[in-house]
C-alpha cells in the first residue's frame, strides 16, 4: 500500500518563522517567505526562491534572497544576505572579539550549464564583506560547505579523456588562493587490457599567480612566511604506466611515473625546470576462512566468515628541485618532494548471519583495519599526521605512523566505533576517537564518545541522548565538554511535544567557549519536517529516537 498527494502552497506566502534568543544576537526573529508569491509572480518550473527578513536586537535588521533552480541542462543557486550590524563577533577561544558598525553581507552565485558535444560550463562568484561574516552568521556552511571562489570553468569529458580550462580570480583578500589567468589541462586514462599497459596522463599549461591571505600566529608556525608570486607561466606534465602481474593469490603491480614542470618565476630564481620521477611496487592478496560452527546467542553470531585483505606499496622518488624553492600554486604539483616510503595494511572483516526467515542477512560483525606508513624523511613535516596516498605516493605526508580503525557491531542496536593514529616519530598518540552508539527503540537512543586530537589540543567528551517519555513527549540532550579547559562547548536540552497533526520543540543552548546562551522554538506539521517554523534540528525525533 502507498499514499500520494500534493500540497498547494500558492495561497500563502510565508514559509517559516523562527523566534529565539542568544547572548550574541539578542532576541532573534527570522522569517522566510516564498519569493515569487511576495512579488505576485507565478513560480517558474524548476525554480524555488525564498526571501529572508530577520531582526536581531543585538545586531540589527537583515534581509536576503535565496534561489535554487534545476532545469534539463542546467542547475545552480543564488544566495544573498545584507545586515546592518551593531554587535561583536565572538568566534571562540584564542580568537579576537571584533566589533562592527555598519553594513555586512554576502553574495554568491553558482551555475552549471551542460552544452552540446559533451561540454559543460561552471560559473562561481562569491563576495563576502569581511573574514568573520560567514563563520558568524552561516556557521554550518563555513564548516562544511564548498570553498568560496570566483571562477569560470569549462570542461569537455568523453570516455577516458577530459579537457579543461579554468579562469579564476581572488576577490576575498583574506583568503589564500592561486589565480588562473587562465589555466588549461588535459587528462587521459589509457585502456587496461591483457595486451596493453594502462597509461595515466595529466598535463597543464597556463598563467598562474599565488596570492596568500593574512595568517594567524598558528598558521605562521605551520606554514612560515609566505610571499605572493607575480603572474607566471607554468607547464606541467605527469605520465604514469603500470602493469598487473598475478602470481597465484598475489597480485603485483609495478608502476613508474615521470613528471616535467617549468615555471617562468620561482622563489629562488627565474625560469626553473624540474624533473620528478617515482617508481615502485603495489601488491595485494585476499585470504578467507569459514567457521560454520561458531555460535553465540549473547553476541548474535551464527556462523563466522573471516576475510583478510593484505596490501603493500613500496616506492622511491627523485627530483632536482626542492618544493621550498617554488610557489605553492597547486599542492599536488609544487608541494611534492623526494619521498621514499613503504606502506603495509591489513584489512579484516568478520561476517555472520543475523535475522530470521526471509530477513536473514550477512552482517559485518567486526571491521578491523590497520595501516603502517614509514618514510625516509619523516622529520621534515610538523604539525600534522602522517598520510599515505595509494594512487599518488608522492602526495603522501611523510610522518611515520600507525593507523587503526575498528567497528564492532555488537548487535543490531549497539555498536562500538574507534579510530586511532599513532605518530612513531614523536612517540605520541595524535588522534583517538572512541564512541558507543546504542539504540533501544521505540524509547531510547544514546551515544557516548571521546575524542582526542593532539594538533588542535582537543580533549573532548560527548554525550547525546534521545528519550521518548510518552507518545506525546520526548527529550533530546546534547553535551560536548572540553576536558582540558573545563568548558562546555555545547549543551543543548530540547523538549519535543506532539500536538494533533503538529509537533513543537523548544531548545535551550549553552556554549561557554563563545560565551553564548540561546533559546529557540520550532513548530512543524506531522509528516512535513521541511515546512518547519524554526530550526529543523530535532524534527527527526517525531518518528525515531536514533542519534543522527
Amino acid at each position: 500500500p502507498f499514499a500520494a498527494g500534493s500540497i498547494d502552497t500558492g495561497a500563502t506566502s510565508i514559509r517559516s518563522l523562527r523566534l529565539g534568543y542568544s547572548d550574541d544576537f539578542g532576541v532573534e526573529f527570522e522569517s522566510r517567505w516564498r519569493l515569487f508569491s511576495v512579488l505576485g509572480l507565478e513560480t517558474p518550473d524548476g525554480v524555488d526562491g525564498s526571501l529572508n527578513l530577520d531582526l536581531y536586537t543585538e545586531r540589527g535588521p537583515a534581509a536576503g534572497v535565496n534561489v535554487e533552480y534545476k532545469r534539463d541542462r542546467s542547475f545552480g543557486e543564488i544566495k544573498s544576505y545584507l545586515l546592518t550590524d551593531s554587535g561583536e563577533d565572538n568566534l571562540g577561544r584564542e580568537r579576537e572579539t571584533k566589533g562592527y558598525s555598519g553594513a555586512r553581507g554576502r553574495f554568491l552565485v553558482r551555475h552549471r550549464q551542460y552544452l552540446e558535444d559533451d561540454w559543460q560550463l561552471s560559473l562561481e562568484l562569491s563576495y563576502i564583506s569581511d573574514r568573520g561574516f560567514l563563520e558568524e552568521f552561516f556557521e554550518k556552511e563555513f564548516d562544511n560547505g564548498k570553498k568560496q571562489e570566483t571562477l569560470l570553468y569549462l570542461k569537455k569529458q568523453r570516455d577516458n579523456w577530459a579537457l579543461t580550462a579554468l579562469l579564476q580570480s581572488r576577490i576575498l583578500d583574506w583568503t589564500t588562493q592561486t589565480e588562473s589567468l587562465p589555466d588549461f589541462s588535459f587528462h587521459y586514462i589509457g585502456p587496461a587490457t591483457a595486451r596493453a599497459i594502462p597509461l595515466y596522463s595529466e598535463n597543464r599549461l597556463g598563467v598562474v599567480r599565488y596570492r596568500p591571505g593574512d595568517q594567524s600566529f598558528r598558521q605562521f608556525l605551520r606554514n612560515g612566511d609566505r610571499d605572493s608570486s607575480g603572474t607566471t607561466v607554468r607547464f606541467d606534465t605527469r605520465q604514469e604506466v603500470e602493469h598487473v602481474l598475478d602470481l597465484g593469490p598475489l597480485r603485483i603491480v609495478p608502476f613508474v611515473s615521470g613528471r616535467l614542470s617549468a615555471w617562468e618565476d620561482t622563489l629562488i630564481e627565474d625560469e626553473h625546470l624540474r624533473t620528478f620521477g617515482t617508481y615502485g611496487l603495489r601488491g595485494s592478496m585476499y585470504l578467507w576462512k569459514v567457521y560454520p560452527d561458531a555460535s553465540s546467542e549473547m553476541f548474535d553470531i551464527h556462523g563466522l566468515r573471516h576475510i583478510i585483505k593484505a596490501d603493500f606499496t613500496a616506492w622511491a622518488s627523485h627530483t632536482n628541485v626542492d618544493s621550498r624553492e617554488l610557489f605553492p600554486f597547486t599542492p599536488t604539483v609544487e608541494n611534492i618532494d623526494e619521498i621514499d616510503g613503504f606502506s603495509v595494511g591489513v584489512r579484516q572483516r568478520f561476517q555472520t548471519k543475523r535475522g530470521r526467515g526471509k530477513g536473514r542477512r550477512n552482517v559485518d560483525v567486526l571491521t578491523l583495519d590497520t595501516e603502517i606508513g614509514v618514510f625516509n624523511d619523516a622529520t621534515s613535516v610538523r604539525f600534522t599526521n602522517g598520510y599515505f596516498s595509494p594512487t599518488r605516493p608522492e602526495n603522501s605526508v611523510p610522518r611515520n605512523y600507525v593507523d587503526q580503525s575498528i567497528i564492532w557491531r555488537i548487535n543490531d542496536r549497539t555498536a562500538l566505533i574507534s579510530e586511532a593514529n599513532y605518530d612513531i616519530n614523536d612517540g605520541e598518540l595524535d588522534i583517538l576517537n572512541i564512541s558507543v552508539v546504542v539504540e533501544r527503540p521505540p524509547r531510547l537512543g544514546y551515544l557516548l564518545g571521546y575524542r582526542f586530537i593532539e594538533e588542535t589540543n582537543s580533549n573532548l567528551l560527548a554525550f547525546d541522548a534521545n528519550y521518548r517519555f510518552t507518545e506525546k513527549h520526548s527529550l533530546a540532550l546534547r553535551e560536548l565538554f572540553d576536558l582540558d579547559r573545563g568548558q562546555t562547548l555545547e549543551f543543548t536540552v530540547a523538549f519535543i511535544r506532539k500536538l494533533p497533526r503538529w509537533y513543537s520543540a523548544v531548545a535551550f543552548e549553552l556554549d561557554e567557549a563563545e560565551n553564548d546562551f540561546g533559546v529557540s522554538f520550532s513548530l512543524w506539521p506531522e509528516g512535513l519536517p521541511k515546512a518547519t517554523l524554526g530550526s529543523r534540528r530535532f524534527t527527526g525525533l517525531a518518528t525515531s529516537t536514533r542519534i543522527q
